[in-house]
């Protein structure tokens, strides 16, 4: 299972709870006679009164098939999530838990996660329905299931930090260019339009449960095979940028990436990232090979599964994840969807997330000044798409007592 806050300065928050600061939202949205009614005026979130809400959440992803994907949750910890001062859950949803079968939907699973929404408004928890993945499917991590898993016969093998399968996994690429190609599985219905019929599935059994306030079309969506030529723009510039920094040539991108892999030279390596002019150098040396994914491929998909939604759901808001890659600051392309008037939707969001050198030893080597620049990034991207904000994940500092120093640095 996976837990990240949503809102990034969580520390301050809490700290600020602690010490008796109140909020606007502290007892809740009360917002007339629905009580979550979430509604969007310009670049914020308001009630029905056209106050602000700050929303301050938590992510509960259950990720073990054994347990039919659902978490060992109860009304203790809606109890507990209150009392810390949340207000809002980003509430997983696993595509093989809801699809299991080409075209077979389970709506006991459904029903069970059900279950957790209404007991979490019990608690004055507002949900956003979060279609979560890692690297791709059940059969690397978790998401969609193995019969919407085409990797040509390629095989997988697992990395350590574990998110560095994206890189290096041709069965992940694969998997994921055969999603974006909307290739058939094996009843020949489109990779992509059984995505887009599970989302449609989910709105028809939760979309009335008023807590409810919002639907999150795909966690960290990843560019599949054409995530390799921006990785290799990256390891270029920062080659360019190591030459420049300590007078020393590497020869080739394996041995950028090589050095990297390397722990005894891993810390020296990732010191002129702290320069913020190496670093933006670095993700925008790469934006002309992930722009244009996210213009064709990501776009699209996102288009597609939001009017499906909106034949079931009106009032929900659609929540926009940039891709993998925008998670280091590089400016995202995604667009927003628009009505069949061709009109911007007007309950939408800009749901980036931000990470820097995350489930490793390394954890501790980030920085204020790296992490200001990319949720800059996200900012900007969030004024010309004229939508809010929310943070689905950041960080992150976890797994290294020498991180702590760093977390309430941020």
């Amino acid at each position: 299972m996976e837990s990240a806050v949503v809102k990034c300065h969580l520390g301050r928050y809490l700290q600020d709870r602690m010490s008796g600061r109140r909020f606007p939202d502290e007892d809740g949205m009360r917002m007339g006679n629905n009580a979550f009614a979430v509604d969007i005026d310009g670049s914020h979130f308001i009630d029905q009164q056209n106050r602000q809400i700050f929303l301050h959440g938590i992510n509960m992803v259950c990720k073990d098939k054994t347990s039919g994907y659902v978490g060992a949750w109860d009304q203790t910890d809606w109890a507990r999530l209150r009392a810390w001062g949340f207000n809002v859950m980003r509430l997983g949803l696993i595509w093989d838990g809801i699809e299991p079968n080409p075209g077979q939907f389970d709506r006991g699973y459904l029903a069970r996660i059900r279950t957790f929404i209404k007991d979490a408004a019990r608690y004055g928890l507002a949900i956003i329905l979060d279609m979560h993945q890692d690297l791709y499917g059940v059969d690397f991590s978790d998401g969609a299931p193995s019969w919407a898993t085409i990797t040509d016969g390629a095989m997988f093998e697992p990395t350590d930090p574990w998110g560095e399968v994206y890189l290096v996994s041709a069965a992940v690429k694969r998997a994921f260019d055969h999603f974006w190609a909307n290739d058939p599985a094996s009843d020949g219905q489109g990779l992509q339009d059984h995505y887009q019929a599970a989302w449609r599935v989910v709105a028809e059994e939760l979309a009335r449960e008023p807590n409810v306030i919002g639907y999150d079309l795909m966690n960290e969506p990843f560019p599949g095979s054409a995530g390799t030529g921006g990785w290799e723009r990256l390891l270029e510039q920062f080659a360019r940028s190591w030459m420049a920094t300590s007078g020393e040539r590497l020869a080739s991108l394996s041995e950028v990436f090589a050095r990297w892999q390397d722990p005894a030279q891993k810390r020296t390596m990732l010191s002129i990232l702290d320069d913020h002019a190496v670093y933006r150098h670095m993700v925008e040396a790469a934006e002309p090979i992930f722009q244009p994914w996210e213009r064709e491929h990501l776009n699209a998909l996102y288009q597609s599964v939001a009017e499906s939604l909106r034949e079931v759901d009106t009032r929900g808001i659609i929540f926009l994840e940039s891709s993998y890659f925008s998670n280091m600051g590089i400016m995202t392309a995604i667009s927003p969807i628009t009505t069949a008037a061709g009109a911007p939707d007007a309950r939408q969001s800009y749901a980036p997330q931000g990470y820097v050198l995350t489930d490793s030893e390394w954890v501790h080597a980030a920085t204020t000044a790296r992490l200001e620049f990319i949720f800059s990034q996200h900012e900007k991207a969030r004024a010309r798409l004229a939508t809010p904000m929310l943070v689905g994940e950041w960080g992150a500092f976890r797994r290294s007592p020498a991180a702590l120093s760093a977390a309430y640095a941020v």
